[in-house]
């Protein structure tokens, strides 16, 4: 069953606005003004990578995330589970 917590959620907004981002980046916009840690947007990340939700891109030494679904294609998968 597909389970999406209310920062992953807060994550994948950001990348449908925003387009494809650098974990640095995503923290810088919702990181800082909700004091977390930079570690936990990283791990948030990659849960949503492992859940084919993000797909990303290895661009030198970081990877660069994109979402992987729409937001009807999540919507979809959520009901349909």
């Amino acid at each position: 069953m597909l389970i999406v917590g209310e920062l992953e959620a807060a994550v994948l907004e950001h990348l449908w606005s925003h387009g494809a981002a650098h974990v640095k980046a995503v923290h810088q916009a919702l990181g800082v003004r909700r004091g977390i840690k930079l570690n936990t947007i990283q791990s948030t990340m990659e849960r949503l990578y492992r859940k084919d939700l993000l797909t990303r891109e290895k661009v030198s030494h970081a990877y660069v995330y994109q979402a992987a679904v729409t937001r009807e294609q999540l919507s979809t998968r959520v009901i349909g589970e």
